[in-house]
């Protein structure tokens, strides 16, 4: 939830699709459980972003 905070809407995609935040989710999980693997399954879009944010980041 606060790496969606931080970014904006396409970054975030970006991240989500190349798996940098499964990446950063296991990096702090393993810390406290031993894992094999942290996938992104599935995201969810909670509120959209306005056309104009998203025209001032092109």
């Amino acid at each position: 939830y606060r790496k969606a905070e931080q970014l904006n809407f396409e970054e975030f995609i970006q991240q989500a699709v190349l798996g940098k935040i499964a990446s950063e989710v296991y990096n702090e999980a393993k810390k406290i459980h031993p894992l094999r693997k942290v996938e992104v399954f599935k995201t969810e879009l909670l509120k959209a972003p306005i056309l104009e944010e998203l025209q001032l980041a092109a």
